[in-house]
């Protein structure tokens, strides 16, 4: 039997359109429940991700210590805000999605000049 607070964020996600928002959102509620004895970090940014590329956006990667540091302190301090008013948007919940959507844009960037540069490439090797 699924406990209710899961099937209450699968009901939540349903009414999110963006699918952005949606993963990020499916994320950080996933890890605030925390329904797994290991893993729930893992297994939450894998879903994270299988859902962003679902809908044919890039995967959300944490790229170096520093990064994994902020990622683990802004979720800390809105989980802290929110045990204390469960259903009001905070400051660190804020921030923390704004942290999610500039790493989505870093690794977009990254793949799209990794294509061009695939591309231009060939563009070059096709003239000689």
């Amino acid at each position: 039997m699924v406990p209710s607070f899961v099937s209450e964020l699968f009901y939540r996600i349903q009414h999110i359109d963006n699918p952005i928002i949606r993963a990020i959102y499916f994320h950080h509620e996933l890890i605030r429940i925390h329904p797994f004895a290991d893993g729930n970090g893992r297994v939450t940014r894998i879903a994270k991700n299988w859902m962003l590329m679902y809908e044919l956006y890039p995967p959300i990667f944490i790229n170096d210590a520093s990064q994994k540091k902020e990622y683990i302190s802004t979720l800390a301090k809105s989980f802290r805000e929110l045990e204390k008013l469960p259903n009001q948007w905070n400051s660190h919940t804020e921030l923390f999605f704004e942290q999610e959507l500039d790493r989505l844009l870093i690794n977009a960037n990254w793949l799209y000049e990794s294509i061009n540069l695939k591309g231009l490439s060939r563009e070059s090797l096709s003239t000689k």
